[in-house]
């Protein structure tokens, strides 16, 4: 006797569906297994490019930071040539030393340069 209205074998309909889909994932075990490794690698591959790209960017940053100071020092060593400052040919510490060498005082030079480093 069948339901009026109803539809008749669905239950049966459902278990062949199952067991279809179940031979296909045992037939192509292999082929879905790889599909799978190639998901992951393809993952892998992404997390590991954005993780170099952050390094890469950070690495980029901090050339750039120090090149901001060295340009800044630059210029700054540049306007002391310009205002007749030696520290813009020798630096401030050659300067220092150059105040005796111009001066002729080599025991001046020898005491400051021995003189030990005054702590900041």
């Amino acid at each position: 006797m069948s339901v009026p209205g109803g539809q008749s074998g669905g239950g049966a309909l459902g278990v062949i569906g199952v067991v279809v889909f179940i031979g296909v994932i045992i037939k192509y075990f292999w082929w879905i297994l790889a599909g799978l490794a190639m998901v992951l690698v393809v993952f892998l591959a992404v997390v590991i490019g954005k993780a170099l790209i952050q390094q890469l960017e950070a690495a980029e940053a901090e050339r750039k930071r120090q090149n901001r100071r060295l340009s800044a020092q630059a210029d700054r060593q540049h306007r002391w040539v310009l205002d007749g400052d030696p520290r813009g040919v020798y630096g401030a510490k050659g300067a220092e030393y150059m105040r005796y060498v111009e001066r002729n005082n080599w025991d001046g030079l020898l005491r400051s340069i021995q003189r030990p480093p005054v702590d900041l």
